[in-house]
Protein backbone atom coordinates (compact mmCIF):
# COMPACT_ATOMS: atom_id res chain seq x y z
CA UNK A 1 0.00 0.00 0.00
CA UNK A 2 2.82 2.50 0.68
CA UNK A 3 5.10 1.71 -2.08
CA UNK A 4 1.51 2.35 -4.52
CA UNK A 5 1.59 5.75 -2.60
CA UNK A 6 5.17 6.44 -3.39
CA UNK A 7 5.39 5.75 -6.45
CA UNK A 8 1.95 6.10 -8.09
CA UNK A 9 -0.01 8.63 -5.50
CA UNK A 10 -2.77 5.77 -5.72
CA UNK A 11 -4.87 6.60 -2.42
CA UNK A 12 -6.83 3.45 -1.28
CA UNK A 13 -10.39 3.27 -1.12
CA UNK A 14 -12.78 4.50 1.66
CA UNK A 15 -13.60 1.02 3.14
CA UNK A 16 -9.86 0.24 3.43
CA UNK A 17 -8.78 3.50 4.81
CA UNK A 18 -11.52 2.99 7.83
CA UNK A 19 -10.70 -0.09 8.43
CA UNK A 20 -6.99 0.03 8.10
CA UNK A 21 -6.51 3.67 9.12
CA UNK A 22 -4.46 3.58 12.43
CA UNK A 23 -2.50 1.29 10.63
CA UNK A 24 -1.92 3.27 7.70
CA UNK A 25 -1.50 6.45 9.88
CA UNK A 26 1.04 5.16 11.54
CA UNK A 27 2.90 3.86 8.81
CA UNK A 28 2.72 7.08 6.50
CA UNK A 29 3.68 9.00 9.45
CA UNK A 30 6.79 6.84 10.11
CA UNK A 31 8.32 7.30 5.71
CA UNK A 32 6.27 11.02 5.76
CA UNK A 33 3.89 10.23 3.59
CA UNK A 34 1.66 12.82 4.10
CA UNK A 35 -0.86 12.74 2.12
CA UNK A 36 -1.73 9.21 2.56
CA UNK A 37 -1.61 9.91 6.02
CA UNK A 38 -3.82 12.99 5.93
CA UNK A 39 -6.57 10.93 3.92
CA UNK A 40 -6.67 8.13 6.40
CA UNK A 41 -7.19 10.58 9.07
CA UNK A 42 -10.29 12.14 7.46
CA UNK A 43 -11.95 9.15 7.36
CA UNK A 44 -11.30 7.81 10.79
CA UNK A 45 -12.65 11.49 11.52
CA UNK A 46 -15.64 11.11 9.25
CA UNK A 47 -16.11 7.71 10.84
CA UNK A 48 -18.45 7.39 13.68
CA UNK A 49 -16.58 9.01 16.92
CA UNK A 50 -17.93 6.85 19.95
CA UNK A 51 -18.47 7.00 23.47
CA UNK A 52 -16.29 3.57 23.38
CA UNK A 53 -13.29 4.95 21.18
CA UNK A 54 -13.47 8.34 21.89
CA UNK A 55 -10.39 8.87 24.62
CA UNK A 56 -8.77 6.14 22.84
CA UNK A 57 -8.75 8.20 19.30
CA UNK A 58 -7.98 11.61 21.59
CA UNK A 59 -4.64 9.64 22.45
CA UNK A 60 -4.13 8.07 19.03
CA UNK A 61 -4.62 11.50 17.50
CA UNK A 62 -2.41 13.01 19.76
CA UNK A 63 0.58 10.32 19.59
CA UNK A 64 0.27 10.74 15.80
CA UNK A 65 -0.16 14.50 15.39
CA UNK A 66 -3.38 13.71 13.75
CA UNK A 67 -4.90 17.41 14.39
CA UNK A 68 -8.40 17.22 13.10
CA UNK A 69 -8.83 13.42 13.90
CA UNK A 70 -8.28 14.82 17.97
CA UNK A 71 -10.00 17.95 17.55
CA UNK A 72 -13.34 15.63 16.26
CA UNK A 73 -12.46 13.16 19.14
CA UNK A 74 -11.94 16.37 21.94
CA UNK A 75 -15.11 17.71 20.81
CA UNK A 76 -16.98 14.57 20.91
CA UNK A 77 -16.14 14.15 24.36
CA UNK A 78 -16.78 17.74 25.69
CA UNK A 79 -20.27 16.74 24.56
CA UNK A 80 -20.34 13.79 25.60
CA UNK A 81 -17.93 13.97 28.67
CA UNK A 82 -19.75 11.77 31.37
CA UNK A 83 -20.32 8.81 29.10
CA UNK A 84 -16.34 8.49 27.84
CA UNK A 85 -15.00 8.87 31.28
CA UNK A 86 -16.82 5.68 32.02
CA UNK A 87 -14.77 3.90 29.23
CA UNK A 88 -11.62 1.60 29.36
CA UNK A 89 -9.98 4.08 26.70
CA UNK A 90 -10.36 7.18 29.16
CA UNK A 91 -8.62 4.83 31.88
CA UNK A 92 -5.32 5.10 29.34
CA UNK A 93 -6.06 9.05 29.32
CA UNK A 94 -5.70 9.39 33.22
CA UNK A 95 -2.72 7.99 33.19
CA UNK A 96 -1.24 11.19 30.55
CA UNK A 97 -1.49 14.12 32.54
CA UNK A 98 -1.05 16.69 29.45
CA UNK A 99 -3.85 15.01 27.60
CA UNK A 100 -6.32 14.99 31.01
CA UNK A 101 -5.37 18.59 31.20
CA UNK A 102 -6.55 19.44 27.53
CA UNK A 103 -9.91 17.68 28.16
CA UNK A 104 -10.97 19.43 31.34
CA UNK A 105 -9.51 22.36 29.46
CA UNK A 106 -11.94 21.69 26.88
CA UNK A 107 -15.17 20.27 29.17
CA UNK A 108 -14.44 23.84 31.34
CA UNK A 109 -14.62 26.13 28.29
CA UNK A 110 -17.44 24.13 26.42
CA UNK A 111 -19.42 26.09 24.54
CA UNK A 112 -17.73 29.44 25.30
CA UNK A 113 -14.57 28.66 23.45
CA UNK A 114 -15.42 26.56 20.43
CA UNK A 115 -13.31 26.12 17.09
CA UNK A 116 -14.49 29.29 15.17
CA UNK A 117 -16.57 28.54 11.35
CA UNK A 118 -13.79 30.22 9.27
CA UNK A 119 -16.67 32.56 8.03
CA UNK A 120 -16.75 33.94 11.43
CA UNK A 121 -13.24 33.49 12.68
CA UNK A 122 -10.54 36.63 12.28
CA UNK A 123 -8.63 35.82 9.51
CA UNK A 124 -5.28 35.41 11.58
CA UNK A 125 -7.01 34.10 14.58
CA UNK A 126 -5.66 31.02 14.00
CA UNK A 127 -6.15 29.30 17.44
CA UNK A 128 -9.77 29.74 17.04
CA UNK A 129 -9.67 27.98 13.60
CA UNK A 130 -10.40 24.31 13.11
CA UNK A 131 -8.18 22.49 11.67
CA UNK A 132 -9.30 22.20 7.73
CA UNK A 133 -9.78 25.68 8.03
CA UNK A 134 -5.55 26.19 8.72
CA UNK A 135 -4.50 23.43 6.18
CA UNK A 136 -6.25 25.12 3.51
CA UNK A 137 -4.06 28.39 4.88
CA UNK A 138 -1.21 26.55 4.92
CA UNK A 139 -1.66 24.92 1.81
CA UNK A 140 -1.89 28.44 0.19
CA UNK A 141 1.40 29.35 1.26
CA UNK A 142 3.38 26.25 0.46
CA UNK A 143 4.04 25.02 3.57
CA UNK A 144 3.78 21.85 5.38
CA UNK A 145 0.06 20.96 6.73
CA UNK A 146 0.80 17.74 8.29
CA UNK A 147 1.47 18.24 11.99
CA UNK A 148 -0.06 18.71 15.44
CA UNK A 149 -2.70 21.91 15.89
CA UNK A 150 -0.33 23.74 17.48
CA UNK A 151 2.53 23.07 15.14
CA UNK A 152 -0.11 24.36 12.08
CA UNK A 153 -0.80 27.78 14.17
CA UNK A 154 2.98 27.78 14.81
CA UNK A 155 3.94 27.58 11.05
CA UNK A 156 1.04 29.83 10.21
CA UNK A 157 2.03 32.84 12.81
CA UNK A 158 5.54 32.60 12.27
CA UNK A 159 5.09 33.55 8.06
CA UNK A 160 2.93 35.94 9.08
CA UNK A 161 5.55 37.32 10.82
CA UNK A 162 8.35 36.85 8.45
CA UNK A 163 5.62 38.86 6.30
CA UNK A 164 5.35 41.33 8.15
CA UNK A 165 9.25 41.75 8.36
CA UNK A 166 9.49 42.08 4.42
CA UNK A 167 7.15 44.88 4.22
CA UNK A 168 8.26 46.89 6.69
CA UNK A 169 9.44 50.27 6.81
CA UNK A 170 12.50 51.94 8.28
CA UNK A 171 12.88 55.11 9.41
CA UNK A 172 15.79 57.13 9.98
CA UNK A 173 17.73 60.51 10.37
CA UNK A 174 14.80 62.25 11.59
CA UNK A 175 15.28 64.93 14.12
CA UNK A 176 12.56 62.88 16.54
CA UNK A 177 14.91 60.02 18.00
CA UNK A 178 11.83 57.85 19.16
CA UNK A 179 10.72 58.47 15.62
CA UNK A 180 13.74 56.56 13.94
CA UNK A 181 13.43 52.47 13.87
CA UNK A 182 11.79 49.77 12.30
CA UNK A 183 8.07 50.01 11.70
CA UNK A 184 5.96 46.57 10.76
CA UNK A 185 3.12 46.21 8.62
CA UNK A 186 0.04 45.73 11.05
CA UNK A 187 -3.45 44.44 9.55
CA UNK A 188 -5.47 47.98 10.69
CA UNK A 189 -6.02 50.27 8.04
CA UNK A 190 -6.20 53.86 7.93
CA UNK A 191 -7.18 55.57 4.75
CA UNK A 192 -7.81 51.67 3.17
CA UNK A 193 -4.24 51.16 3.70
CA UNK A 194 -1.95 49.55 5.97
CA UNK A 195 -0.79 51.01 9.44
CA UNK A 196 3.02 50.61 10.31
CA UNK A 197 4.27 50.76 13.93
CA UNK A 198 6.58 50.27 16.08
CA UNK A 199 6.08 50.48 20.09
CA UNK A 200 7.24 53.85 21.72
CA UNK A 201 6.20 56.29 24.81
CA UNK A 202 6.18 60.25 24.46
CA UNK A 203 6.47 62.23 27.62
CA UNK A 204 6.05 59.47 29.84
CA UNK A 205 3.02 58.17 27.84
CA UNK A 206 2.75 54.68 26.41
CA UNK A 207 1.21 54.16 23.27
CA UNK A 208 3.39 53.11 19.70
CA UNK A 209 5.06 55.02 16.98
CA UNK A 210 2.45 55.24 13.56
CA UNK A 211 3.34 55.31 9.98
CA UNK A 212 -0.06 56.02 8.19
CA UNK A 213 -2.28 57.89 5.73
CA UNK A 214 -5.04 59.58 6.29
CA UNK A 215 -7.27 62.31 5.47
CA UNK A 216 -6.42 66.15 7.50
CA UNK A 217 -9.01 68.28 8.90
CA UNK A 218 -8.94 70.14 5.28
CA UNK A 219 -10.03 66.60 3.68
CA UNK A 220 -6.52 66.71 2.20
CA UNK A 221 -4.71 63.00 2.27
CA UNK A 222 -1.30 62.83 4.05
CA UNK A 223 1.22 60.85 5.07
CA UNK A 224 1.72 61.21 8.90
CA UNK A 225 4.60 59.71 11.38
CA UNK A 226 2.92 60.33 14.76
CA UNK A 227 2.43 58.78 18.17
CA UNK A 228 -0.70 57.31 19.24
CA UNK A 229 -1.70 56.52 22.97
CA UNK A 230 -2.83 53.24 23.93
CA UNK A 231 -6.07 53.13 23.31
CA UNK A 232 -6.27 55.10 20.32
CA UNK A 233 -6.38 54.71 16.86
CA UNK A 234 -4.24 56.77 14.26
CA UNK A 235 -5.76 59.74 12.60
CA UNK A 236 -7.33 61.06 15.91
CA UNK A 237 -6.95 64.60 17.59
CA UNK A 238 -4.92 62.46 20.32
CA UNK A 239 -2.19 62.03 17.71
CA UNK A 240 0.89 63.65 18.27
CA UNK A 241 2.11 64.86 14.55
CA UNK A 242 5.81 64.86 14.19
CA UNK A 243 6.12 64.56 10.80
CA UNK A 244 3.93 64.76 7.54
CA UNK A 245 3.72 63.93 3.85
CA UNK A 246 1.77 64.76 0.71
CA UNK A 247 -0.38 62.66 -0.99
CA UNK A 248 -1.51 63.06 -4.67
CA UNK A 249 -4.96 62.09 -4.99
CA UNK A 250 -4.41 62.36 -8.74
CA UNK A 251 -1.81 58.82 -8.31
CA UNK A 252 -4.64 56.64 -7.60
CA UNK A 253 -5.77 56.71 -11.29
CA UNK A 254 -2.21 55.22 -12.17
CA UNK A 255 -2.98 52.04 -9.48
CA UNK A 256 -3.07 49.33 -12.47
CA UNK A 257 0.71 50.18 -13.34
CA UNK A 258 2.21 47.04 -11.73
CA UNK A 259 5.54 49.43 -10.72
CA UNK A 260 3.25 52.03 -8.96
CA UNK A 261 4.40 52.34 -5.25
CA UNK A 262 1.54 55.05 -4.77
CA UNK A 263 0.28 52.47 -1.30
CA UNK A 264 3.81 53.26 0.27
CA UNK A 265 4.80 56.17 1.92
CA UNK A 266 7.34 58.54 0.01
CA UNK A 267 11.34 58.59 0.31
CA UNK A 268 11.67 62.17 1.39
CA UNK A 269 9.77 65.23 0.69
CA UNK A 270 8.50 65.37 4.80
CA UNK A 271 7.45 68.23 6.15
CA UNK A 272 8.15 69.26 9.97
CA UNK A 273 4.74 69.58 11.99
CA UNK A 274 4.00 71.02 15.45
CA UNK A 275 6.15 68.52 17.81
CA UNK A 276 8.65 67.50 15.55
CA UNK A 277 11.89 68.40 15.15
CA UNK A 278 14.34 68.96 11.97
CA UNK A 279 16.27 67.19 10.54
CA UNK A 280 13.20 65.42 8.08
CA UNK A 281 13.38 61.44 8.02
CA UNK A 282 14.11 59.24 5.46
CA UNK A 283 11.90 56.20 5.32
CA UNK A 284 12.36 53.28 3.43
CA UNK A 285 11.07 49.90 2.85
CA UNK A 286 13.36 47.49 5.08
CA UNK A 287 14.45 45.76 2.40
CA UNK A 288 16.22 47.80 0.86
CA UNK A 289 18.31 49.20 3.82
Amino acid sequence: MLLRFIYGGEIPGKNVLKEEGRNIIRAADRFGCTGLKLAAESEMAAADITIENAAELILFADATNCAMLKEAAMEYFVANAQGVMTSEGYKQVVESPAIMQEMVAAVVSGNRKRPADSADANDRDYKRMRVPELRRKLDSKELDVDGSKEMLVSRLEAADEEERKKNSISISRAGIEDANGVYEQMLELSDGLPVYQKTGTWQEQTGRMCLFRCRVSTNVRKWLISFVPDGHRPGTAQDVDFYSADYDDDEDDDDDDDDNDTNLPPEDGWNVEDEGRRPSPTVKKSEEE
